[in-house]
C-alpha cells in the first residue's frame, strides 16, 4: 500500500503466495532500500501433456506435471501416455524419470526437421521402456522399441524422407529389431 513501512512487509508470505500460481515454480521478493520491493520469479514451460488417470495435466521438460489441464491452457502439445496416476503415487521418482525421458523423446524428435512436416502427437512409453511416437495428422507410428531413441529417431527421419520424396505414407515404421536394429521395417497404409 501507498505509505505503508517497507520494513512492515512480509515477503516470505508475498513468495509463498506466488508459488501458489502453477505456472510459478520460484519466486524470490527483496527489498531495495529506500521504497522499492524486487520480485524474481522463474517460470515454469509447458513441453508436453500427460494423460493420468481420467485428467490431462501440463508437463514441463524435466517431465514434472504441475497443473490439470483448463480451458485456457495451450492444449495444443504432445501428450504422454502409459504413466499412470497410481503408478506416481506408488513409485513417485520412478514415475517422474520415466515422464522425463518421455519428454526427453519428443525433444529428440521435436529437433529432427522431419518433426517440421510431421508434428509429435502422443508419445506411448511402456514401463519396460519401448516407445512408440505417433506423429502428423495423418497418424504414422514410429515403434522405436527401446533406447537409444536418438540413433532410431534418426533412422526413421531418414526413412520418412525417402518415402516422401516418393510420395507414399506409411502407417508404421518399426525401429524396434533388436535383434538387427540397422534394419527398419515399414507397414504402408
Amino acid at each position: 500500500e501507498l505509505g505503508k513501512n517497507l520494513f512492515s512487509f512480509d515477503t516470505r508470505a508475498s513468495e509463498a503466495g506466488i508459488v501458489k500460481n502453477p505456472w510459478v515454480s520460484s519466486a524470490k521478493v527483496t527489498r531495495e532500500l529506500p521504497n522499492t520491493l524486487k520480485v524474481e520469479i522463474t517460470e515454469r514451460k509447458a513441453a508436453a501433456l500427460a494423460s493420468l488417470g481420467e485428467r490431462l495435466f501440463l508437463v514441463t521438460k524435466e517431465g514434472e506435471p504441475f497443473k490439470e489441464v483448463k480451458a485456457e491452457d495451450p492444449t495444443d502439445l504432445p501428450l504422454v501416455t502409459a504413466i499412470t496416476a497410481s503408478e506416481l503415487g506408488r513409485d513417485r521418482a520412478g514415475g517422474l524419470e520415466r515422464m522425463r525421458t518421455a519428454v526427453g523423446v519428443l525433444e529428440k524428435y521435436q529437433a529432427l526437421k522431419l518433426a517440421r512436416v510431421y508434428p509429435p502427437e502422443e508419445l506411448h512409453l511402456e514401463p519396460s521402456g519401448h516407445a512408440m511416437l505417433t506423429i502428423g495428422k495423418q497418424g504414422i507410428t514410429l515403434a522405436l522399441g527401446l533406447p537409444p531413441y536418438a540413433r532410431k529417431l534418426a533412422m526413421a527421419a531418414e526413412v520418412m524422407g525417402e518415402l516422401r520424396a516418393k510420395a507414399r505414407t506409411p502407417g508404421i515404421v518399426f525401429l524396434d529389431n533388436d535383434a538387427h536394429p540397422e534394419r527398419v521395417v515399414v507397414r504402408m497404409k
